[in-house]
């Protein structure tokens, strides 16, 4: 007899922590995702540098389960903790022509030369508005620098970014870590220990699995 398993994904990305801007010294932020009755699914956490300010108090990253069906809840000890990298950042902006969605490279409007991060690559975030950013902000490997202007990329762009308005800076860092279900998740995002540093723009987004059925 043959056993067929099916795990069954809600494939879209649900936002835990929508993506916007966190000022150095702000609160926390904290989101949620409840997963009782869920099998788990997986966290996705992106952090990208909107200037090139020295970061003098890393940013903190925390993945917990809250215990309970109903206050008093309990704050669990992290699932996963993360620290992000304090290296400062090379900032530019996109060029106005030559970055359409789903190319290969990405082309400044001046020259940079991008560093490698904590993780050794040399991750590029670009924010399409640094007021209010939107998911078409993104981040990008760089593979190879073409030129001092050109940036061959590992995949190619979601979005377009023909505007000198989408800073491009490298230092982004992105996290993530699958959970189990049956409880709430709980992600926080801390930079209110820093003194000095630009604002960063943030995301945290989740993957559910939902359910897996044996027949």
């Amino acid at each position: 007899m043959t056993v067929t398993t099916t795990p069954s994904w809600t494939a879209a990305a649900q936002s835990i922590i929508a993506i916007q801007m966190l000022a150095r010294g702000a609160t926390p932020l904290r989101g949620t995702i409840d997963l009782t009755g869920k099998v788990g699914g997986r966290v996705v956490i992106g952090i990208m540098r909107s200037g090139a300010t020295a970061i003098d108090v890393a940013q903190q990253i925390r993945v917990r389960n809250v215990h309970g069906s109903a206050a008093p809840y309990i704050h669990g000890a992290p699932i996963a903790a993360f620290t992000t990298g304090r290296t400062t950042a090379v900032q530019g902006v996109a060029a106005a022509t030559g970055n359409n969605a789903g190319v290969t490279s990405l082309t400044l409007n001046a020259a940079k030369t991008f560093v490698a991060g904590p993780s050794g690559d040399i991750n590029i975030g670009v924010i399409d508005d640094t007021t209010t950013p939107t998911t078409a902000s993104e981040i990008l490997r760089q593979a190879f620098a073409t030129s001092t202007t050109v940036k061959l990329l590992e995949w190619p762009t979601e979005s377009a970014h023909n505007n000198i308005a989408h800073v491009v800076a490298d230092q982004a860092e992105q996290f993530e870590v699958d959970v189990e279900g049956g409880e709430i998740i709980e992600v926080t995002i801390d930079y209110s220990a820093a003194t000095t540093g630009n604002a960063l723009c943030v995301f945290a987004y989740f993957q559910r699995f939902d359910s897996i059925v044996s027949n």
